[in-house]
């Protein structure tokens, strides 16, 4: 009696434990594979062309498996396979973009209000991972590094602005006889 019921009850605790972990390893393997999908579908865009090594290791390494936790933790609250929780996926075009050696001064342009949401979105990531405060700085330091290189090409169209307003400002107003305005309203 007292002797098989303790032994079922430990019987019973050790399946659960077993459950446990078969579950966990499970749920290991599926975001070791999406890490490994996503990392092949970041180095495919066309914006990893070009781009510094460190960043494309950092793009396809460490950051595809922040969008691969991102994914599964949205799956095993119920969310939809795929998707974009936080962003994460979103911002790989994105920094892959700020990384090329060039950029024309108009695209950069466009490209200054999103550089902001990009640190928050790569903080986050970074954070949701468990990465040490230091190697999340230094990540943070680099994303800014090629931010300001892109700030940088932005700034590139105010002095053809400036130019174009002063020559513009610099031409003599018309004499009176090239200007036909209508001395008399019409009536």
């Amino acid at each position: 009696g007292a002797l098989e019921s303790a032994w079922n009850t430990q019987v019973q605790q050790l399946r659960r434990q077993q459950d446990g972990e078969q579950k966990a390893l499970a749920e290991r393997e599926q975001r070791q594979m999406l890490t490994a999908s996503l990392a092949k579908e970041f180095a495919k865009l066309p914006e990893a062309q070009n781009v510094p090594k460190d960043i494309l290791d950092f793009v396809t390494g460490i950051w595809a498996g922040v969008a691969a936790k991102a994914q599964c933790d949205a799956m095993l609250k119920g969310g939809q396979p795929g998707g974009d929780p936080h962003g994460y996926l979103a911002v790989v075009p994105q920094l892959l973009w700020c990384a090329q050696p060039r950029h024309a001064p108009e695209d950069a342009q466009r490209m200054l209000p999103l550089m902001s949401q990009m640190q928050h979105v790569i903080r986050d990531g970074l954070n949701s991972v468990a990465l040490s405060d230091e190697y999340i700085g230094q990540a943070l330091q680099r994303v800014a590094g090629l931010q300001h290189k892109v700030a940088q090409s932005a700034a590139e169209l105010l002095p053809v602005a400036q130019q174009q307003v002063q020559q513009e400002q610099q031409q003599e107003p018309p004499s009176a006889h090239e200007v036909d305005v209508p001395l008399e309203p019409e009536v």
